[in-house]
Formats: structure tokens, sequence, C-alpha cells
């Protein structure tokens, strides 16, 4: 702690502030002049994540301008006005939040190495916007328990001007309180809101600053825990529920004692009764509103063609102003009016994308919108309600116009048990399903894998159709969005039948004609490089050449470096235990295959990845040279992350990537 305590001011003294002539207020949305290269595809986002001051006064937005993320300020009724701009060196920008009008919560990430452990430190900064000032918080702060994590605000407490609910274990991170901060202070406090409760990890908090939810897990990290409070400060344990595939959605400060949880109805659908709301579900997650003191359940909110990705509260925690779809062709549900009218222009505006309500000021004075589509990058709009004025914001890709972008077509295709598998394909522009005939593919599978693709913008996906290939993203079972059971198919499949899943959806590619069979790479990030190996070791003569980035390699080294970490065994059950399946582990590890590789392989892999280390790439580099070693290449990037977020990284990951396939696919 002391050792890195003494580094920070150095690191805290190279953060830049400035507002210098060449950006000014008017260029910082600014639309740039059409061009076609790599660059506007691999370049990071120029605006995401805008976010309103409680009075709409400020808007805060991560900007991303001549190599450089940002985090801009700036008045939204002054354009004339310089932002104030916030940026450093050797950390990441993280989330970001309004404690009250003028002052605001910046997170920040920096990699570190504590007592031989890789690992990522966090850090919260108040920024005084009316000042242009920021400083560290809790820079006297030298708790050996509050090293690791100090960015975890739970809530903002409105009636306390400028304090906020803070998660902290000051002894240590396995026993974590939840304190009460103010931003004056320069020390944690003592002020304790929520006490540690044995085998309780993380805690959740509602709008008002109610400490509610306690999730954690056994001490043998076996089953999960959850305990809900009622609204007389008693604890109820609904562990069990976590058998339906629970998750806490909304938490309504008005109602203290009820949950809306979205889960599989109780004794599986098929049990339900003919008309009723849990009828013909189709395995689908619904949400109900569970009553904690009582244990009553009723049915709110449910489809049987999509799971429910989010509920939105207003400010106040008080009502749901929306409910979102994993099914992104299904629009967000507004209950709010105005806001619901503002969707239905945006959506005659942009007709084939979908928009969401992004960010609201607590006194409804402004709300901004987003809009993405496959074809359109996501862009913000923001909507003034006094003068019922809409006007474009701007966009994260200003040189990607939508004629210059590919379609992305909904596909699906039965693997060989029967079970459908949904997909997504991109082909380059101009071409259709018809008229696609023999191309040279990419087979793109997605990281996790507890996580989905979507039907969206995907800067990779568009880069690649850009260069002329087809690309084929498959949601294998295992994947999430469709339901409980099919994320369960892939239990301890990694290498397996999750793997046969992206093996069929190859052969479908070909068998429909659109793909050549001699010109198919298989490429993915995280687990999606994993498959990749995968693909290579297993499938001989299926692909032509295969690339990993920040991929796994080594399934039993991954599971013992999680051990290191609180909750590690518990995280990685989804992939197996250690010792009860070691063979099945290390039999489905690349690093153990590479003698079975003989198609060419380009590793590339972040030298500060704190997801999946980069020993695992190293490791498999040794492997495939210990075996001739002509057909590898490796390409570690220097302070790179999981997900490349420095610029002259994803530059260097493009550039890499295309000229490897354009090598093996032309």
């Amino acid at each position: 702690v002391a050792d890195f305590m003494d580094r920070l001011p150095s690191v805290i003294a190279s953060w830049c502030l400035f507002a210098v002539l060449f950006f000014t207020a008017q260029t910082a949305f600014s639309e740039a002049e059409p061009s076609v290269g790599l660059l506007d595809f691999a370049s990071q986002p120029r605006l995401s994540a805008p976010t309103l001051s409680p009075t709409g006064r400020y808007l805060a937005a991560r900007v991303n301008v001549r190599e450089r993320q940002l985090l801009m300020i700036r008045e939204v009724d002054d354009l004339k006005k310089q932002p104030f701009l916030i940026s450093g060196s050797n950390w990441t920008l993280g989330r970001y939040r309004w404690v009250s009008p003028t002052d605001l919560l910046l997170s920040i990430s920096i990699p570190d190495v504590y007592m031989g452990v890789p690992q990522v430190v966090t850090r919260l900064v108040h920024v005084d916007v009316e000042k242009q000032k920021q400083r560290l918080l809790f820079r006297k702060e030298k708790s050996p328990g509050f090293f690791q994590v100090q960015d975890s605000v739970l809530a903002v407490l409105r009636k306390r001007d400028g304090h906020f609910l803070i998660q902290a274990g000051k002894e240590s991170l396995a026993k974590p309180h939840v304190f009460v901060a103010d931003i004056k202070d320069r020390r944690l406090g003592t002020e304790i809101a929520q006490r540690s409760m044995p085998n309780i990890y993380n805690w959740r908090a509602d709008a008002a600053g109610n400490v509610r939810v306690g999730l954690g897990f056994t001490s043998d990290q076996e089953q999960a825990i959850l305990q809900l409070k009622d609204g007389s400060g008693e604890w109820h344990d609904y562990s069990h529920l976590f058998d339906r595939g629970a998750e806490i959605l909304a938490l309504l400060t008005n109602k203290p004692n009820l949950y809306y949880i979205s889960m599989q109805p109780a004794g599986a659908a098929a049990d339900a009764e003919p008309g009723s709301a849990e009828e013909g579900t189709n395995g689908m997650r619904q949400v109900y509103i569970l009553n904690v003191i009582i244990g009553e359940e009723q049915w709110r909110y449910g489809r049987n063609d999509s799971e429910i990705a989010g509920i939105r509260l207003d400010s106040r925690g008080e009502t749901i102003v929306s409910v979102s779809y994993t099914n992104e062709e299904l629009a967000s549900e507004l209950f709010d009016v105005e806001w619901r009218a503002v969707q239905s222009v945006l959506a005659e505006l942009t007709p084939g994308s979908f928009n969401y309500l992004a960010s609201v000021a607590e006194d409804r004075s402004r709300a901004i919108f987003g809009v993405e589509g496959p074809t359109l990058p996501l862009e913000y709009y923001i909507y003034h309600v006094a003068e019922k004025r809409l006007s474009r914001l701007g966009t994260s890709y200003p040189n990607l116009q939508s004629e210059r972008l590919a379609e992305m077509h909904s596909v699906s295709y039965e693997a060989r048990d029967g079970l459908i598998i949904p997909a997504y394909l991109t082909l380059p522009v101009g071409l259709s399903r018809e008229s696609a005939k023999g191309l040279p593919f990419v087979i793109l599978p997605h990281g996790g894998p507890h996580a989905r693709n979507y039907k969206g913008f995907d800067w990779l996906v568009q880069m690649l159709a850009n260069e002329g290939y087809g690309v084929l993203q498959m949601n294998f079972r295992g994947s999430t969005g469709y339901g409980m059971a099919f994320e369960e198919a892939g239990r301890k499949q990694w290498g397996q039948s999750m793997q046969d899943d992206i093996t069929d959806g190859t052969h479908w590619a070909v068998a429909q004609g659109l793909a050549d069979p001699k010109r198919i790479c298989i490429m993915g990030g995280s687990y999606g490089g994993y498959a990749a190996l995968m693909g290579a070791a297993k499938e001989l003569s299926l692909y032509k050449c295969a690339l990993s980035f920040n991929g796994v390699t080594d399934l039993p080294a991954l599971l013992r470096s999680k051990r290191r970490y609180i909750g590690g065994e518990f995280t990685t059950r989804f992939i197996g235990d250690l010792w009860k399946d070691r063979d099945m582990l290390a039999e489905n590890s690349p690093v153990n295959l590479a003698a079975q590789i003989s198609v060419p392989v380009l590793l590339v892999h972040g030298e500060d990845d704190r997801i999946v280390s980069v020993k695992q790439s190293r490791a498999m580099h040794k492997a495939m040279q210990k075996r001739g070693g002509s057909n590898v290449t490796y390409v570690e990037l220097p302070g790179g992350d999981h997900s490349l977020t420095n610029y002259a990284n994803r530059i260097t990951f493009a550039e890499e990537s295309t000229r490897f396939l354009a090598n093996h696919l032309r």
C-alpha cells in the first residue's frame, strides 16, 4: 500500500486540464469530412456515455480527440464557452455520476501488482465543475482492505448535499461495509450505513440510499446467497431464487417491501395455468414483484420472445420509466407520455434503428436519447422539454456514413443435436443473401461466454465487411438473453457442445453457398479467442487460419489464477472444477493441442490484461514454437488491457488482423 501511495502523486500530477484553442466547444461534437480508411472503423468512439447534471445545465461525456480519451464537461446552453476537459496517463476513465448540480464523481482504474497478484486498482475523483478543479478522494486512506477497490459507489444521498454511499472493506475486501462518504473528506469516515454480513461480498442500495440487497456465496463457493431487506430493516434469505435464474432489476424507494425480480416461473412454465401470464414463456425469464415479508410473487412484465434486459427508474426511484429487452429488435417500452412521443419521432427519423432513454435531468428540463442500428453508429439527441425541441448532440463515429456500412441479417441454424442457434450474418456492402456467393468468410464467436452478440453497430464487424469478408456471429448455447435453459446448456461445455455450435454454424455458411470452404478464418477475443484456437485444433480442414486476441489457452491455469481472487472459484464454476474436471479441462485447452494446429495463427494480447492474463497467449506461442513455430505470429500490445481501450493498441490490432486475413484468405 505504502509503495503505491508513494507513486500516486506522480500519477495524479499527470492529469491534464486544458482548454486549448484548437478544441473549441463547437468542435467538441463536430462532424468530420467523409473519408475511407481502416482508422475510421478502428478509432475509439468520438462521443459516448453522455449524462446530464441534476438541473440539466451541464453535460458530462467521454470523448476521444487526437488519440486521447477525455472526460468532457460542458454547459449545454453556452456553446461558446470552452469545455472542461480531464485526461490522464496510465489510467482509464471509468463510471461517472453527479452528486450535486455542480459536483461529479469520476472513477479511474490503474493496472497494478499487489503482493504478487496482478489486479486493477480503482480510485475516485471529485470534480468541482464550477471551479474547474479535481482532486483524488481518500488520498490519505491507507487501510489495507481499502487499497484495491475505492469506487464502489452505491447511491447519492440527495438529502445530504455532497454525501454518497460507498462499499469498502477497510479491514478486508472479504468483509465490506457500506460507508457514508463526503466529497469534502480526504479519508473514509466512520459513519456506517450497513455493516458487513457473513458471506456477503456485494451490496446494493435504492435511489434514496437504503441498502437493501446483499449478494454473496457460501464458504465452499458452491452456492450463491441473496439477502433482501424489508421496510422494517429485517433481512430475509431468498437464495433459493437463484435456482430460477433470479436477477434484481429494480428497487422502488416508496415500496421498501417489494422487489422487481427477473426469474423463471415457479415450477417451470409448463405448470402454468392456461391463459395465465406465465403460460407460453418459451423458457424466457419473467419479471415478478416479490413481497419479501410474505414471499408472495405477482407477474408484472414478460414476453415469450425475449427476456427483460433492464428496468429504468426515475431519479427518485419511485416510478418505473422504461423496460428494455434483450431482443434488440423490440423497442424499449417507455411509460412516460412525453418520452414516448420523443421515441416515436426518433424512430421516424432513423428507420431501422432502435433508440433508448440515455439520461434525464432530475428536474426533467432535458433528456438525452441514444439511437443505434447496424448501419448507424451510436448517436445522441438532446430533448429540451420547455421548448419541445429535439436537437442532435453528436455521433460516436462521425466518419462512418450509413451507405458505407453493411446490413446485418438475423439468421438461425440447427445444431447437430437439434438445438436452434440464433446468429447474425453480415455481408459486404452491396451484397444480399441471394447475390453473395463463395465469399472469404470470418467466423466471429463472442467473448464471455456468459454474454451475447447483438444486432447493432459493431466496429470490428463493419471493418471486416468493408475489407470484403462475410461475417457470421453466432449466439452459441451458454449465451445470455435466450432463457435459463439455453444458458445452462453451455455449463462446463468449453471446447465441447459450445464449440460444436460454432462448427455447425461454419458448415451452415458453406451449405448456404455464402462462404468459400477454402477461405474461412475463425477469430475472436477472450472466450472467442479460445474458441478460435479450439476450432483450429479440432477442425483440421475447416479453417484456413485462426486469430485470437486476449484469448484463453489454458483452462487449468485460468482456474488457478482466478483462485487468487475473492470468489474466483465461484465465478469460474461454469467452466469446471479444477480437480474433479481436470482431465476434461486439460483436454480442452488449446495450449495442450498445439501439435494439432496446422493452419497459420495470429495471437494478440494486451500486456496489462487483468481479465485474461497475457501469460495465456505467451504460453500458447511458446507451445506452438516448440512444434515448429513457422505458422504462429505473436503480437503483444504494450500497456494493453482486455478491451483494447488504448488507441494505439486498437489501431495495431486492426492493422495486424486485416493484414493476417488478407495474407491467408485472398
